[in-house]
């Protein structure tokens, strides 16, 4: 980065700057050792909330492609010309959506239990919370239970979550429908999986439809993302109230963040930290909607 000076730097001092769309520096600030080393701590800190965030973003993401993957393969379907096998393609790529749905879900939650025990310990009361908050979420929803176990039976055993799609006219005759359905035997007869869900799905057909229980775990997910983000939310708040500041401070900027001049072969650098702006954005009003 090229600095663009409003304050000249001296080698060893610490400045708040922000950074345009070319990314030139401008120094907008100076500031003393003890504040660059909070600011240092504190975004150590957000950087890992940010982490916590953009897991939870990247599930809803994939509940987005299951709905644009199925919507793609229902035009395809429908459409003069297409190939007979062409339905074997579609069923691959919606079991690839749920496994990422799937996936992407469990690293969220075991991350976050793992991050709040190591940070807090396992007597701390925000672990104690945050675990509470998982451990009602998977003995009272079926949809919860169902995502974790088949995680692991689609990751560790290379099986195809869906066992057939059904393509057919709706019963008004004037639409079709593209319907993902799961193999049930094929959950039940693994003894791992069966632990998990063989009593939950007694009661379900052979092959059973997918959609319910993917709309009731999106539900379910947006509850619990919420409440551990919030959770996260208030345990950081000084942290997220000390960058707003200066973010309010100087609105609307490319990028903002910190730094110490250095000098380097008689030029000097900035070891620059860029802080999350979006995140703090967000937080600031003490929620993650």
């Amino acid at each position: 980065m090229h600095p663009k000076l409003k304050v000249k730097p001296i080698p060893g001092k610490y400045y708040f700057i922000t950074v345009n769309e070319l990314d030139e520096i401008d120094i907008v600030e100076e500031i003393s050792n003890y504040l660059y080393r909070e600011l240092k701590k504190a975004n150590d800190i957000l950087f890992e909330m940010n982490y916590q965030f953009r897991r939870a973003t990247e599930v809803f993401f994939n509940l987005e492609d299951y709905k644009r993957v199925l919507d793609l393969h229902l035009i395809k379907l429908a459409s003069p010309g297409t190939h007979a096998d062409y339905g074997e393609l579609a069923l691959i790529d919606v079991n690839r959506v749920i496994n990422n749905i799937f996936s992407s879900f469990k690293v969220f939650v075991d991350h976050f239990e793992i991050y709040y025990r190591k940070s807090f310990g396992e007597t701390s009361t925000k672990y104690i919370e945050a675990k509470a908050i998982l451990n009602s979420a998977y003995v009272n929803n079926f949809e919860y239970r169902f995502a974790y176990g088949l995680r692991n039976f689609s990751q560790h055993n290379q099986k195809y979550i869906l066992g057939k799609l059904s393509f057919e006219k709706t019963h008004n005759k004037s639409n079709y429908k593209l319907t993902p359905y799961v193999d049930k035997l094929l959950l039940i007869n693994d003894n791992t999986l069966s632990k998990y869900l063989k009593i939950d799905l007694k009661d379900y057909n052979l092959f059973f439809p997918i959609d319910p229980i993917i709309n009731k775990f999106r539900k379910v997910f947006d509850e619990v993302a919420d409440n551990l983000l919030n959770l996260e939310i208030t345990e950081r708040k000084s942290e997220i109230n000390l960058f707003y500041s200066y973010i309010k401070k100087y609105p609307n900027k490319y990028k903002v963040g910190f730094a110490e001049s250095v000098l380097i072969n008689k030029v000097i650098n900035f070891e620059i930290e860029l802080i999350p702006q979006n995140l703090i954005i967000q937080t600031a009003n003490g929620n993650c909607d």
